[in-house]
């Protein structure tokens, strides 16, 4: 078999393994907004259950256990603790900016 033969082999094994773990991202990211969107319709109904019975949306207590937490368990996945706090901050801003405007 000559070189070039082997070498469009190579390439379309490379091409066919880089399609499949690009289709495995395209997954796991449509599942990870399927789950903020679940997380943020499940912060809605915690903003309206709160304010039906006049507690405040915000719970800093609570908001600090759960970085805490959730850093722990972002590091027993391998992922860094700035990462995780960017990811959660961002998360919590959502939510509460979601659950001023619709509560």
């Amino acid at each position: 078999m000559s070189t070039a033969i082997i070498s469009n082999l190579a390439h379309d094994d490379f091409e066919s393994q880089l399609g499949e773990l690009r289709g495995e991202i395209d997954r796991v990211d449509e599942a990870l907004l399927q789950l903020l969107a679940k997380r943020r319709e499940i912060s809605l109904q915690m903003a309206r259950l709160k304010n039906a019975h006049s507690i405040p949306l915000r719970d800093i207590p609570r908001e600090k256990e759960l970085f805490e937490s959730r850093v722990a368990v972002g590091e027993e996945q391998g992922l860094d603790r700035s990462y995780v706090e960017e990811v959660f901050f961002a998360v919590l801003n959502d939510s509460r900016r979601y659950q001023k405007q619709k509560a």
